[in-house]
């Protein structure tokens, strides 16, 4: 199963707008290289992840978001695990609830603006009940 997404870019690096197309593809190919280094430890979640895929450096896109055909895909945690308000939920009660840290969809831009998403996309709201959520708009 998956068991923990990688952070290929962190928050501060999204919210300084200094974030590049360039600097993503490299992180991408980084993760590559890791994976496949058996004696990099730094990316054992994805090395034993349900949907890693065996290819060869030469046959993987690094320069596209999307398209690829998996059970899960583009992961974003940028709030909270579970946004439902269940009285009797510790997170409620103590109010442990993250607002968004930053846009989700100045990341996607990066790739739109030099024509870099692939079809066959969705987007999964996941953890608790977002759509429940005042700001899910």
């Amino acid at each position: 199963g998956i068991q923990k997404s990688p952070v290929l870019i962190n928050v501060d690096e999204i919210k300084s707008n200094n974030l590049t197309y360039d600097l993503i593809v490299q992180r991408r190919k980084d993760l590559f290289y890791s994976i496949n280094d058996e004696n990099d430890h730094s990316s054992d979640n994805c090395k034993y992840c349900s949907n890693l895929v065996d290819k060869k450096f030469s046959d993987v896109n690094f320069d596209f978001l999307g398209g690829a055909h998996l059970p899960a895909g583009f992961n974003i945690q940028h709030y909270t695990a579970c946004n439902q308000r269940c009285k009797y939920c510790t997170f409620t009660k103590q109010n442990f609830f993250v607002k968004p840290q930053y846009n989700i969809l100045d990341y996607f831009k990066i790739f739109a603006e030099k024509g870099k998403i692939r079809g066959g996309n969705w987007v999964d709201f996941s953890g608790g009940e977002p759509s429940m959520l005042d700001n899910f708009d």
